[in-house]
């Protein structure tokens, strides 16, 4: 009788504990401060900006303008680095692998650029009093894209100190 007791009440236990567990994971998602998908990123210039209604509906107008413009060209830059990799792995590296690696600096050069003429329509939207909160909201798009950019690189090597090096002289 004993035992029956003890496993019930450790399973009554386990039980609580599980369910405490789920709980704080479920709440913890909610509070996730990474970076945002899209869709979020609206939402956090409306509160940011405090934008209002009409304010918000351009904003997102000329996001998606924004977006759709950049990831045709992010398309082409993939493009071009798949043909650079073909050549490199065909040993076809002469003239053009200089072009290739022109071409897609142009396209990048594109991309900086559409993105401060997005910046400076969303800072045109802005009522005088909003401005205050430009800057902060500046802040939080260069974090946002250096975090993505961060997460698209690789881990840096590591390189070896010549003291550490397994062949001693």
């Amino acid at each position: 009788m004993k035992k029956l007791t003890f496993f019930q009440v450790a399973t009554v236990l386990l039980l609580l504990i599980n369910i405490a567990l789920l709980g704080f994971f479920l709440s913890s998602k909610k509070g996730h401060k990474g970076p945002h998908p899209s869709g979020h990123a609206s939402s956090s210039a409306l509160e940011m900006l405090e934008l209002n209604a009409e304010q918000h509906r351009q904003f997102e107008k000329y996001a998606e303008e924004h977006k759709t413009k950049v990831h045709e060209l992010a398309r082409d830059q993939k493009k071009l680095l798949e043909k650079y990799f073909d050549d490199v792995k065909n040993d076809a590296m002469a003239q053009a692998d200089t072009n290739l690696i022109g071409q897609w600096q142009r396209l990048e050069a594109k991309k900086l650029d559409l993105t401060y003429q997005h910046l400076k329509e969303v800072q045109a939207l802005l009522e005088p009093e909003q401005m205050k909160h430009f800057e902060k909201f500046l802040e939080h798009i260069e974090g946002r894209v250096l975090t993505q950019r961060e997460e698209k690189l690789p881990p840096p090597r590591r390189k070896m100190h010549p003291s550490k090096s397994k062949h001693k002289e």
